[in-house]
């Protein structure tokens, strides 16, 4: 009799169990920092930043703020893994003019240098994902910018590569000699860019 008992009740526990219609809360995916977009050659989202923030614009002799690219993947690396080489960061945006004016000069350098030593980054801080998904593309592929690291900075402004350079217009941009420390805010107009990167090079 307490067998029969026991059967049944778990019998009713069951059939309460495949009728339960309460709808269970499906768990939250974690919102990502920055989206992976693999939208033109050389265009990297997937970015962490690594060091303290800049509370103005760099000057000469300081460390920048390091961050990481690809963390996790085959080629992955960090701007302090670049020590030893000659580095141009340069922040734009697909709306500014003067970066329109800028990007040529710097693709014109850079074939001209033809340095494997001379690493450039370029980072887009246009904050739309829609924005990256097309102007960007089309802004890189327009300007042959795909022979180097390009950088789309997120729309997550608190977690920004340019928010930790305090950067507060475009284009900016800075060159990091072989120890780290940046050297100037050489402009790709400037009439002596090549001559000064050679030179950085030669040392």
């Amino acid at each position: 009799m307490k067998s029969a008992l026991i059967t049944i009740f778990i019998s009713i526990l069951l059939v309460s169990c495949t009728k339960d219609n309460t709808v269970v809360p499906e768990e939250e995916t974690p919102k990502k920092v920055y989206e992976d977009i693999q939208v033109a050659s050389g265009l990297y989202s997937n970015i962490r930043v690594l060091g303290q923030s800049s509370d103005s614009y760099l000057r000469p002799g300081d460390f920048p703020p390091d961050f990481l690219i690809n963390e996790n993947g085959d080629n992955e690396f960090s701007l302090s893994d670049l020590r030893g080489k000659v580095v141009f960061l340069e922040f734009w945006r697909t709306g500014c003019s003067f970066c329109r004016e800028s990007i040529p000069s710097l693709v014109s350098a850079y074939s001209i240098i033809d340095n494997d030593d001379f690493i450039v980054i370029t980072i887009t801080t246009d904050r739309s994902l829609n924005v990256s998904q097309s102007s960007v593309k089309d802004f890189l592929e327009k300007f042959g910018m795909d022979e180097w690291i390009n950088i789309y900075d997120g729309n997550t402004i608190s977690s920004s590569i340019a928010n930790h350079y305090s950067i507060i217009g475009t284009p900016t941009s800075y060159l990091i000699g072989k120890d780290g420390k940046v050297v100037s805010s050489l402009h790709p107009k400037s009439s002596n860019f090549e001559e000064v990167i050679n030179s950085e090079l030669a040392k």
